[in-house]
């Protein structure tokens, strides 16, 4: 952590955040919220928090979580910025929440406060806090990629030809098998992952969404089978893909985690999870590309899809204009 950060990290420490991973996970566990963004759930939030170093608090009820971005282009080149994950019917709980996250970036010596990831029905909520200039806007590049169960599964249209193809001969291939993902052998991911990550570049890695290697030490840590579903697969005896999921409500089941040693594999675990254990929702949550050109790629030539935006509201205070 570069010291400019390590400065923000140690005021907000004091006054009152903690960090992010297994130690918050039981409170954030059950908190009661309405939003199917991926980015807004238990497991995402402490994984990658965990690998980014972010902090939490509860505020007037509200779920809030400050991350250090070091002065990154795409969060307006301020130094931390926010997620507030608001409960049901939040209504003045909300007001304070934001006022108080106000105060903490002014003390902090920014000019405004950043939020982020606002799932696009609770907009009207942040915009309607009175007191404020107020800046909303999205990003098509980190809206996340939600399927229809039934488009994912056939795979169908042009743009899929090439897809179908590759996961047909996977579907072929004799040494390739599938086991549930237990507590048991849940370290195998981790290996998975060491081999995939031998020869990569962390410098690029990180500039996407942190380490990804750290993001995975904490969800193996977290895992339950009574409440996540994960696939481990084996080429002969070796293990060569993983993935793991939830199905939160009716609605919608999120892949948090999918890895293969080949390409291919993991498009083939991702369709025998939504096959096998997402047979009740309506979509399939992948989530944002990171602004990676490739995760994009990938993710929008999968067929039909859509793009559940991410809005960021920016505050400033009139009685500071």
């Amino acid at each position: 952590m570069i010291e400019a950060v390590r400065c923000h990290y140690d005021y907000f420490a004091a006054q009152g955040f903690r960090p992010v991973g297994r130690e918050a996970f039981s409170l954030f566990e059950v908190f009661n919220h309405d939003s199917a963004l991926i980015d807004l759930t238990p497991m995402l939030i402490n994984t990658w928090g965990a690998s980014m170093d972010a902090l939490y608090r509860r505020i007037a009820g509200q779920f809030c979580v400050v991350w250090f971005s070091g002065g990154s282009p795409y969060h307006g080149g301020q130094p931390f910025y926010f997620t507030l994950v608001k409960e049901r019917d939040a209504g003045d709980n909300l007001k304070t929440a934001v006022n108080t996250l106000y105060e903490l970036a002014r003390k902090a010596g920014q000019p405004s406060l950043l939020i982020e990831s606002i799932d696009e029905a609770w907009v009207p909520e942040f915009l309607g806090i009175a007191g404020y200039h107020i800046e909303s806007g999205y990003s098509e590049d980190h809206s996340e990629y939600a399927y229809r169960r039934s488009d994912f599964l056939d795979l169908a249209g042009t743009a899929n030809k090439n897809k179908r193809e590759r996961l047909g001969k996977v579907f072929k291939a004799g040494d390739l098998y599938l086991k549930p993902l237990t507590k048991e052998n849940i370290h195998l991911i981790l290996q998975i992952e060491d081999a995939w990550c031998r020869g990569k570049d962390c410098a690029v890695c990180g500039s996407y969404a942190g380490c990804e290697r750290k993001a995975l030490d904490i969800a193996a840590d977290l895992y339950r089978e009574d409440r996540y579903r994960g696939l481990l697969l084996y080429r002969g005896n070796e293990p060569a893909g993983y993935g793991i999921g939830e199905q939160m409500h009716s609605k919608t089941a999120f892949a948090y985690f999918a890895k293969g040693i080949q390409q291919d594999y993991f498009l083939y675990i991702l369709y025998k999870m939504t096959e096998c254990f997402f047979t009740g929702a309506e979509y399939i949550n992948l989530g944002e590309d990171m602004g990676n050109p490739g995760i994009r790629m990938f993710k929008s030539h999968l067929g039909p899809f859509e793009h559940w935006r991410k809005h960021q509201c920016t505050y400033v205070s009139k009685k500071d204009t």
